[in-house]
């Protein structure tokens, strides 16, 4: 049926020329069912018919909806059991306008309310709310927003029920407006001949937290919310302020985006997060400067904190970058693999997962970045292996990099690695595997960081080649670091045909959590801290002297013009000409050449791999043959490098030798009685050889062998050793072994597994690790030790690590965020006592959980390093308000049983046919499950974190209490 838009006005509004008798909202939908993912479109033509005094518009929606007026928008709701509202009194001159609502459903119970409250200058009001008569639709109409709209198709809506129906209630108010602020800008610290400004304070009630960040080409910059809008700011002169009118929302329905680019005349944006996650493109239809149109370009199957992030444009002008973190699936138009085809673990030993559950299940080859066209058609991988890197940028010469993030859950395993400068060159496969299996950085097949950061946690990253910056920091890479409130300066020089750099840290503060960089046309560095909902803020950063000319890029030359010629070919499965460039000396060059041999048709230098005699280019030659080769050219590879000249390899040489007995075995090359014979007593004589990266591999390698040498060699070198690391290393292999031990030698191990391994001090999964490297010592016993109880005696707990009971408290208050505000300044602005907050940090049973300062429990958050990302402000709302933002490191997983029954946990193992589920205050106790007896797999909405921590504190407690946990 359709209807005139009078008609609708009618059937719509109730007018009134006194003031309005009350009316309750009802929940709406397009129908008494609802299923996950179900859209619904609405909108009301309202009347205004004098000056309006006051105009409040309500809302909450079961689970999303975007509210506009005459097109613009200006409310979101994301929380069905809050009400959210909005003055609307600006958008509502005397005239028509049109009301429009879009919303989304999650699953379960769907449902929307609305309510307008209009009162007039003459006293009279007016009110609109949602019932039956509003027109409704499950598909989108054009122009559903504006008063033109065709409405054609649409139908009455179902009623659910007046507010207060079950199972939604009656929605609780609204939150009072937050008066956090960002940091201001004269408390960051910048080297000599730099300013800062704050522009923007961040409503974060309103505007949310901006995590990306580009500028259109009028110069207005373009920001994103992580879980909501994207606006549009005119940006004022240097010192003048930015005024609220600068900044308007877009109005489009697309946001929650990591990566934002204009280019091509669209606005790119990377959504990460709720329904239909993947690239977007967002146009300007009839040049009106209003965003109107959205196409989804490419779905991308991940979202989240390591799901699809940056996005940027090529050095040639013609195409996109776009990279994703290690939970986001390799998108599936790939065209063009500049990386080889042939990813795998490649784990000689069997792969521990996370004992924690994280990334449980995620395989090879983790986090990527594609080349992709302009219509988000054609995809062509360029690079793969990082863990979760967030941004990446191209140099004046047109070569690509990344800021890639560490597992600081892994800090003191012999498997972490730090934040790090990654140098994306073509078909690189950096290594990352889940739990400890992550390839070593000199492992041949992969490549080396440019340089090592540290502990962090990467967001956004640009050059200094558009600035105006003075010195070195034009051609400086900027990276930012959100944990620790800090941008890097990452100063390069040529290194063959890659780089090395030294780091220089450029901003820091506290808090000063950035989210992402973007240069602007002035030449200012405009920075964007948030995230995670905390206090947002938009600063920019100039330069005091003359500026630097601008980078020219450099003719490419030598070993750097060489890989170039040789990426040239990746991808395209041409005859490689490079053969004498596999024994290259240089990295990259080598690397270069062994990916365009693997490309090459098999079939042309298969048999000249076994048969090559120079060792260095036989290393990568036959390498590249065990990943792309059959198992039985395995086992030729596997008899032929007992074949080779051992005696004379550097240590470099050996280390490569034995990365391919590993990746020839890992892949199915069996090793044979004879080869096995052959190959332990080359290798033995030399383990330990006192190179640490060596000596991790000789004793992987002789562990898979099945050694009986290993177990004194092993025992000994476990026991001199003075570096945890490498000591957990030597105990994990030797927990396969079940060759050459003794009783005392036995003894010798548990007594270290049990005494030693639990002092060592790292990241919250090594003392899991040990315990589980225990566990896999103690499978590997023969029958008749297996319950000798002298082996199997329960690890002493270390010193400082008990568990501690929670006394009975006297209840203080109830306390709320509110309640604390008018006293947070004193966190900062008084000396606090730090020993008493410590003390607290014990008593409230935070030290369960949470780790500070080396000491602490390890299921939630390390809260070290908290000063550089958390005002206290946003530190206390997350402790009264702990389900408020949960991130997916640690976010549990609801699992629904098809007899109904509910579990909560993390996964620790799953394949097709089982899971397992971690469950109990430590994870310490598992759950496992069938497929066909599993319902629902679902993120759960609530923090491990129980509320009412605080309630036996006193209000100069709490404040002690905040100070400590910023104190570092």
């Amino acid at each position: 049926m359709r209807l005139s838009l009078p008609y609708i006005a009618v059937v719509s509004l109730l007018l009134t020329g006194s003031p309005a008798a009350a009316q309750t909202p009802e929940w709406i939908w397009t129908s008494a069912e609802s299923a996950k993912d179900d859209r619904m479109w609405t909108c009301h033509t309202v009347e205004v018919t004098g000056e309006v005094k006051k105009a409040t518009l309500s809302s909450s929606c079961d689970n999303h909806c975007s509210l506009f007026v005459d097109g613009k928008l200006v409310l979101e709701s994301h929380d069905w059991s809050v009400r959210s509202e909005v003055d609307v009194k600006g958008n509502l001159a005397k005239g028509q306008h049109n009301l429009a609502v879009s919303c989304r459903n999650d699953g379960g119970p769907a449902g929307l309310w609305v309510e307008l409250a209009i009162e007039y200058a003459d006293g009279t009001a007016q009110t609109l709310v949602t019932d039956g008569s509003w027109l409704v639709t499950g598909e989108e109409s054009p122009g559903w927003r504006s008063l033109s709209g065709s409405r054609e198709g649409w139908q009455a809506a179902t009623s659910l029920g007046a507010m207060g129906v079950e199972p939604w209630g009656k929605p609780g108010t609204p939150p009072p407006p937050s008066t956090s602020v960002a940091l201001a800008a004269d408390q960051l610290e910048l080297p000599a001949g730099f300013e800062a400004e704050l522009l923007y304070s961040v409503p974060k009630d309103t505007q949310g937290s901006w995590v990306s960040v580009t500028f259109d080409p009028q110069g207005r910059l373009i920001a994103c919310d992580q879980y909501g809008s994207i606006y549009r700011v005119d940006v004022p002169e240097w010192g003048d302020a930015l005024k609220a009118s600068d900044i308007e929302p877009l109005g489009v329905e697309v946001g929650s985006a990591h990566g934002l680019l204009h280019a091509f005349g669209y606005l790119y944006v990377v959504v990460a997060a709720g329904k239909g996650t993947g690239l977007y493109r967002v146009g300007d239809s009839d040049g009106d400067d209003t965003y109107d149109s959205v196409e989804f370009l490419m779905p991308l199957d991940g979202s989240g904190e390591h799901g699809p992030h940056g996005v940027v444009l090529s050095p040639d002008g013609e195409a996109l970058y776009i990279v994703g973190g290690n939970h986001t699936a390799m998108p599936e138009a790939i065209e063009r693999s500049h990386v080889t085809r042939a990813w795998a673990e490649d784990q000689l030993l069997p792969r521990m997962p996370d004992p924690r559950g994280h990334a449980v299940g995620r395989m090879a080859p983790g986090g990527w970045v594609c080349r992709v066209s302009p219509d988000g058609k054609q995809w062509d991988l360029v690079a793969a292996g990082m863990r979760n890197s967030y941004d990446i940028a191209f140099n004046p010469e047109g070569e690509l990099f990344t800021y890639d993030s560490d597992m600081e859950w892994d800090v003191g395993l012999p498997w972490y690695k730090p934040t790090r400068i990654l140098h994306l060159v073509s078909g690189a496969d950096f290594g990352w595997r889940h739990g400890s299996g992550k390839w070593p950085a000199h492992s041949p097949d992969s490549l080396p960081a440019v340089v090592d950061v540290g502990l962090g946690s990467p967001t956004g990253i640009v050059f200094g080649t558009q600035t105006a910056f003075h010195g070195p920091y034009r051609r400086a890479l900027f990276a930012a670091d959100w944990a620790y409130g800090t941008i890097h300066a990452v100063h390069f020089e040529p290194q063959g045909a890659s780089y090395g750099a030294r780091l220089e840290t450029f901003v820091s503060g506290k808090p000063f959590p950035v989210t992402d960089l973007s240069v602007g046309p002035d030449g200012a560095l405009y920075v964007t801290t948030g995230g995670r909902r905390t206090q947002s803020g938009l600063y920019r950063i100039r330069s005091t002297r003359e500026a630097a000319e601008a980078p020219v890029a450099a003719v490419a030359d030598g070993p750097r013009a060489l890989r170039h010629t040789m990426e040239r070919q990746h991808g395209l499965e041409v005859m490689s000409p490079y053969w004498t460039q596999l024994g290259s000396a240089d990295r990259f060059i080598a690397h270069a050449a062994r990916v365009s041999l693997e490309q090459t048709p098999l079939a042309l230098w298969a048999d000249r791999s076994l048969a090559e005699e120079d060792p260095a280019i036989a290393l990568q030659a036959l390498l590249a043959l065990a990943r792309v080769g059959s198992d039985e050219q395995r086992v030729k590879i596997l008899e032929r490098t007992a074949a080779m000249p051992f005696d004379s390899f550097d240590d470099g040489q050996l280390l490569g030798w034995l990365r391919l007995l590993g990746v020839s075995s890992a892949r199915g090359g069996e090793v044979t009685r004879y080869a096995a014979g052959r190959l332990m007593p080359l290798i033995q004589p030399r383990f330990p050889s006192g190179n640490p990266e060596l000596d991790r591999e000789l004793c992987r390698v002789l562990s898979y062998l099945q050694a009986p040498a290993l177990a004194a060699l092993g025992v000994e070198t476990l026991e001199d050793s003075e570096v945890p690391a490498d000591q957990i290393h030597y105990a994990m292999c030797l927990s396969y072994l079940r060759e050459g031990w003794t009783l005392h030698l036995r003894r010798r191990y548990f007594r270290w597994l049990d005494e030693t391994a639990p002092t060592l001090s790292g990241g919250m999964s090594l003392i899991q690790y040990i315990e589980n490297i225990r566990a896999r010592a103690v499978e590997s016993l023969p029958a008749e030790l297996k319950h000798w109880p002298e082996l199997l005696r329960k690890p002493t707990p270390p010193a400082g690590a008990r568990v501690i009971e929670a006394s009975a408290a006297r209840f203080v208050r109830a306390w709320t965020t509110e309640d604390l505000m008018d006293a947070l300044g004193k966190v900062t602005a008084e000396p606090r006592d730090l020993k008493r907050g410590a003390l607290y940090f014990e008593r409230t049973t935070c030290a369960e959980c949470h780790r500070f300062d080396g000491k602490g429990g390890s299921t939630g958050p390390d809260l070290t390093g908290a000063s550089g990302r958390f005002s206290p402000h946003d530190l206390l709302e997350s402790i009264i308000s702990p389900s408020l933002e949960v991130s997916d490191q640690y976010q549990q997983t609801e699992l629904l049983t098809t007899d109904g029954e509910m579990f909560v946990g993390r996964i620790a193992e799953q394949d097709e046919s089982r899971l397992v589920l971690l469950t109990g205050v430590d994870y310490s106790e598992s759950v496992e499950f069938q497929r066909d007896e599993i319902d629902t797999l679902r993120p759960s909405p609530l923090s491990r974190m129980p509320t009412g921590l605080l309630d036996s504190l006193t209000e100069d407690a709490i404040l002690d209490l905040l100070a400590y946990c910023l104190s570092k």
